[in-house]
This record gives C-alpha cells, structure tokens and sequence, in this order.
C-alpha cells in the first residue's frame, strides 16, 4: 500500500506544499486546499500532483508533474513528464502522448510549474 499525499503551490507566496488534498463546494467552487501538520493552505489547482510512491536513483520522492531524465536501450538521453492516465502513473512526452519506457533507473530534474524549459 503505497502512502498517499499531494503537492500544490500556495497562492499566496507559492512555496510548495505537501499534505491532505482538501476540494471545495458550493460557493467556494474550485477552491482546493492542502492540510499539513502546520496548517490548511489555499493552493492552485493547477500545480496540485500526486505522490507516486515512487523515488527516483537518488531517493528524491517522484510526483506527478515532476520532469526526469533517463536513458533509453540504445544510449540515448530523454526527458519525460511523470503523468496519471488510465489509473495509473506513467511516462509522457512533451505533448502529453505517453511513451514507451525500458529503463529502470531515472533522475528526477525538475517539475512542469517550475521548469517548463527542461521539455524544450
């Protein structure tokens, strides 16, 4: 059973937060809210990802959103987003189509909020 958490970007500062995902009704409609053992924060829906359970060679903790690095059966550096489709986490390129993986090791480089540039 893997642990289940969420990240987002505060809307006030826009630190990253980790926690409880918190969705809002009624009048507060598309408010979502992170809880952690310090507080509730407003975040923006945008930049929330989820927690893969996964880490990468380095035991960086791999969420969705996150950019990594790894190498393909014919030595070739590539770049991919982490991804949920199909209830499940994977790998995607740059324009979202999910990508045919035969690695078993990857470097988590960034993330799509912070590092959009890492795709190009």
């Amino acid at each position: 059973m893997r642990e289940i958490k969420f990240r987002g970007k505060r809307v006030d500062n826009g630190e990253w937060v980790y926690g409880d995902l918190i969705h809002c009704y009624g009048a507060d409609a598309g408010r979502i809210f992170i809880k952690t053992f310090t507080g509730l924060y407003e975040v923006d829906p945008t930049t929330v990802g989820e927690y893969t359970g996964l880490k990468d060679k380095n035991g960086k903790d791999i969420w969705e959103g996150d950019i990594v690095k790894w190498e393909n059966l014919i030595k070739t550096n590539m770049r991919s987003v982490i991804a949920y489709r199909d209830r499940m986490f994977c790998f995607v390129d740059a324009n979202n189509e999910p990508e045919e993986i035969w690695c078993c090791s990857f470097t988590k480089i960034g993330n799509i909020h912070d590092n959009p540039e890492l795709l190009k």
